[in-house]
């Protein structure tokens, strides 16, 4: 663990550019990155520690460059030869058309304007100034470039190096010495999804996991030992900034080949659950890698049917009937200590397919729905929406509704209502459908019901019906309201 420096932290913008430009020249650059360890979290946030080396002059500087333009300044440590540096100055250019002919002003540039057809035309000469206009002074005479055109460069102006750079100042002595970097950046971040293969019996469902990891920093992380971070922690944002350059998107990246190596090994430390992906990988500027998260595990699971409506009426409202409902339908998971899972699992999206029973390995797979899993902790329990039942459906109805009282408005008044609720199941086997309905923002009182109720709040009563197959039943209750 690095220990925290007393150092001052210097940006460029107050130091001018002729005494950032003398530092660096008079420093000793870095080596690049020899191996990274980072701790990578869901919310595209990472903590990236570095390893390079410098071969250093005693009390002198060390320049440290390709590091991640959203690095979070504020989290920057870094150690040389196991000492804190006592200094660092940040330098970050923009590199813009204006920015660039800013800083080469007095030197030779190539203006290209459009010459028809596609082709352009070169305009060489050196660049006076840039207020009000680009003047240049070209065979003994100044003219204004057209403002149509575009900056050509051989090479960048010098001291711009097209990215963030480190002054670090030191004390160390003089020799090659190591020096570790660490700092927050945003860019990395990682993700889980799962698939899941339904049995044909629909008793269970084989469930596998990956793990996607999203390098958009631009920086290439060599020898890279990763720790996948799982779980929610507050951190404090500055106005927008790294958050918002995590979330950037990034166009036709490549993904790298899932390898064949074993799943990460789940911790837990503190309050999240950590994923050490066990040997060092290299992770390069916008690149995916996605490997194996879990491996294949059969779990049981029960289907739920469950069909949500409101029993309260309002004055004028249509009596009904109201055809076509439909139940949602999911699938829940019992994620038991004891059980075949028996893990933790983090965040992610959740496909399930399924085939019939006669399937062979050319049959096309069905996907049966997807949802969003929620971190599932041991002992917990997920519920997985898949969508809407084709072959149950329900109608229903107000068969009686009847003022009991006064109010000083229509809509406050008190009243007793009566509704039938059939319910109709297509398949060959008989299912139980979880029936709510809906009760809250009123007094109420059950006074009658034609099956048991399962459970009941202030929002509502909840029954568990039986449908038989190919079959129905009908669910009557009456209820007193004051709205």
């Amino acid at each position: 663990m690095m220990k925290k420096p007393l150092y001052s932290l210097l940006l460029s913008a107050g130091v001018s550019l002729a005494a950032m430009d003398a530092a660096v020249a008079d420093s000793v650059a870095a080596g690049p990155m020899t191996e990274s360890a980072i701790a990578i979290y869901n919310d595209g946030i990472s903590v990236v520690g570095e390893k390079r080396t410098a071969s250093l002059i005693e009390g002198g500087s060390v320049l440290l460059s390709d590091l991640p333009d959203a690095l979070d300044t504020g989290s920057l440590l870094v150690d040389i030869a196991g000492k804190p540096a006592y200094s660092l100055t940040l330098h970050q250019d923009n590199l813009s058309q204006d920015s660039l002919l800013q800083r080469s002003v007095g030197k030779e540039i190539v203006w290209l304007v459009p010459a028809g057809d596609g082709a352009e035309r070169e305009i060489r000469g050196t660049l006076m100034g840039t207020v009000g206009g680009i003047l240049i002074k070209t065979g003994g005479r100044y003219e204004i470039l057209p403002p149509n055109g575009r900056l050509a460069l051989d090479r960048l102006p010098d001291g711009m190096v097209g990215g963030l750079e480190i002054l670090a100042e030191t004390d160390a002595p003089s020799g090659t010495q190591p020096v570790a970097v660490r700092y927050l950046t945003a860019g990395l971040g990682w993700s889980a999804d799962y698939t899941a293969e339904l049995l044909p019996d629909g008793s269970g469902l084989t469930l596998s996991g990956h793990y996607l990891l999203d390098n958009r920093t631009g920086t290439n992380f060599r020898n890279a030992a990763i720790r996948l971070v799982a779980g929610d922690t507050t951190r404090m944002m500055k106005g927008g900034g790294p958050q918002e350059m995590a979330v950037r998107s990034l166009n036709a990246m490549p993904m790298a080949d899932s390898a064949a190596v074993a799943p990460p090994q789940e911790a837990t430390l503190g309050d999240v659950h950590v994923y050490d992906l066990g040997a060092r990988i290299d992770l390069p500027s916008n690149r995916q890698i996605r490997r194996s998260l879990i491996d294949p595990v059969t779990v049981p699971v029960e289907k739920l049917y469950r069909l949500t409506g409101s029993g309260l009426v309002r004055p004028g409202q249509s009596m009904g009937p109201v055809d076509g409902l439909r139940p949602a339908v999911s699938l829940k998971i019992d994620n038991a200590e004891d059980g075949p899972l028996g893990m933790p699992l983090p965040a992610g999206i959740v496909r399930v397919f399924g085939g019939l029973a006669a399937d062979d390995d050319a049959s096309p797979d069905v996907l049966l729905g997807e949802d969003s899993l929620q971190h599932l902790p041991v002992g917990g329990e997920a519920v997985l929406s898949l969508g809407r039942a084709f072959d149950i459906t329900a109608t229903r109805r107000v068969t009686d509704y009847e003022i009991t009282g006064t109010a000083p408005n229509r809509w406050q008044a008190p009243y007793r209502v009566t509704h039938e609720i059939v319910l109709r199941n297509g398949r060959e086997e008989a299912v139980t459908l979880e029936l709510t309905e809906s009760l809250g923002g009123a007094e109420w009182s059950l006074v009658d019901t034609s099956h048991k109720v399962a459970s009941k709040d202030a929002g509502g009563l909840t029954w568990e019906i039986d449908i038989p197959a190919r079959g129905e039943t009908t669910l009557t209750y009456i209820a007193k309201v004051q709205p």
